[in-house]
């Protein structure tokens, strides 16, 4: 019996059970295919309240794209307001998601950050990110949006926090 339908059964199963871990996390996401294919990737964001602030939680799940130690979030809104977020590198990890082939594994490696937000920043981020940059090794991730995809998502992440933390009083 042949085993690459085996193979590839797997691969799909591994990739599902990634992608369900990250649908369980409310997360915004899209995957991002430049020119150059060596720099493709995934990325996600979340929003998490740790003591009173506020925090974009960006991952990006590619083979050679990391965060740098200090990264640098640069929105552009529809509204043409320009976000600046400061942030730090807070890990890196690399998991096995199965055999393609004889000798031939596939990885997935992902790098974090967090950038603090202020509640007015996320107020801006509500009218749409028309554009977003964030620097990391070996380049840029820049993402030009011709309508809204995440930033309504990403103010209703916040919105979400900000009712639970009114819950826990």
């Amino acid at each position: 019996m042949n085993k690459l339908p085996i193979r590839i059964i797997a691969i799909f199963t591994a990739l599902f059970i990634c992608f369900i871990s990250f649908a369980k996390t409310k997360t915004v996401d899209y995957h991002h295919k430049p020119f150059s294919p060596t720099h493709g990737c995934i990325m996600h964001y979340s929003v998490e309240k740790q003591d009173s602030s506020f925090y974009i939680i960006a991952t990006v799940v590619a083979d050679q794209l990391s965060f740098l130690a200090e990264p640098q979030m640069k929105i552009k809104t529809f509204n043409n307001d320009t976000i600046t977020l400061k942030g730090v590198n807070i890990g890196r990890g690399q998991g096995y998601v199965g055999t393609v082939a004889p000798g031939l594994m596939l990885y997935e490696a992902s790098s974090i950050a967090q950038f603090p937000v202020t509640p007015q920043q996320f107020e801006l981020i509500k009218d749409g990110v028309a554009k977003i940059r964030i620097s990391m090794t070996p380049t840029d991730h820049e993402k030009t949006f011709k309508k809204d995809k995440i930033g309504k998502k990403i103010y209703n992440l916040f919105l979400e926090q900000q009712a639970t933390e009114e819950e826990a009083f």
